[in-house]
């Protein structure tokens, strides 16, 4: 599992996710402070008063947490025009993956 490194900026008081933009462009995604939730609009290009937090950090785990759900293999099932529901196609492996990230194995 890999996930989007989680940096924090003192200055701004700010945390933020290291992405790529294209294959040259590397920076940081804005973190919503209430949701945690990467502001797809903003990115700041460049790293200057970024620190990394560690691995361990609950925000960090967070966003890993988030990383593995979105990047699940889902099923949508849609009725007519409408979504009927969603499911996970690979639980199995979604939730060790969670678990590793609360350390409960």
């Amino acid at each position: 599992m890999r996930s989007g490194r989680v940096v924090y900026n003192g200055d701004i008081m700010q945390y933020g996710v290291v992405r790529k933009r294209l294959p040259d462009k590397t920076g940081v995604c804005p973190l919503d402070p209430i949701t945690l939730e990467e502001g797809n609009q903003s990115f700041i290009e460049g790293m200057d008063g970024w620190k990394t937090v560690p691995r361990d950090h609950l925000v960090q785990k967070w966003v890993d947490f988030f990383d593995i759900v979105d990047k699940a293999d889902w099923f949508i099932n849609t009725c007519g025009c409408e979504v009927d529901e969603h499911y996970i196609e690979n639980p199995h492996e979604v939730f060790r993956d969670i678990r590793k990230i609360f350390q409960c194995d």
